[in-house]
């Protein structure tokens, strides 16, 4: 019996390093789960705040765009012609490649960030950069977006430059640290600022594009080899 009481008391006790990894280990959890908590209530928080603004900015081009029709109604009515603003946006495609350009062509081309065909950028009009696209006409395809089709390039094409790194737009946490929180208001009548954040984008790569036009250019050269 006396044996038995003897090995129950020399149990070897607990190291001392081990206890402080415990202890670490517990404090970092506690930590971590706070930190948890916190950016959930905060993407929550967040999450009403778009909500917000989504519903604001839907009033806004609802608002815009009943005002067009009523101004070209009214227009109508009195004999006259209703013109539109001119669009503050534009979205410019590159076409064609390098080869027999001039060195002013290549040079706006490479301000345009339109460094490869099927690059696209957007770009802010003004009188500087109206001309730019007039000297480089025969080497792009460009036009005035919308919003559905802003949102939509955005959504499957959209690139950022952070931290001097070319990012695909996955997470609104990245325009929200790099871009701005006004960043999700593209439209072409939007104010100065959301055009110039727009406009700082990085290239829009058409990789589909490119792949479409190879496929088809291998099913022409297949059909003319099986003609001769």
């Amino acid at each position: 019996m006396e044996g038995a009481e003897e090995k129950k008391k020399k149990v070897p006790a607990v190291p001392e390093t081990l206890k402080k990894k415990r202890k670490n280990f517990a404090e970092l959890k506690i930590k971590r789960l706070r930190k948890k908590f916190a950016q959930k209530m905060l993407r929550k928080a967040r999450r009403k705040l778009i909500y917000e603004k989504a519903k604001h900015y839907h009033k806004e081009y609802r608002q815009m765009y009943r005002t067009e029709i009523r101004m070209a109604r009214m227009a109508r009515k009195a004999g006259n012609f209703y013109v539109p603003a001119e669009p503050k946006l534009a979205f410019v495609i590159r076409i064609r490649g390098i080869n027999g350009v001039s060195p002013k062509v290549r040079k706006v081309l490479q301000l345009l960030r339109l460094r490869q065909i099927f690059n696209g950028t957007f770009v802010k009009l003004n009188k500087a950069s109206i001309n730019m696209l007039r000297i480089v006409e025969p080497y792009i395809a460009w036009g005035y977006p919308n919003l559905k089709s802003v949102n939509e390039l955005i959504y499957k094409r959209g690139y950022g430059k952070i931290n001097k790194k070319r990012i695909a737009l996955t997470d609104n946490a990245l325009i929200a640290r790099s871009l701005g929180s006004g960043f999700s208001d593209p439209l072409a009548g939007a104010p100065s600022q959301y055009l110039q954040r727009l406009s700082n984008m990085a290239i829009l790569e058409y990789d589909t594009i490119r792949q479409e036009t190879s496929k088809k250019f291998k099913k022409s050269k297949k059909r003319e080899l099986r003609d001769c």
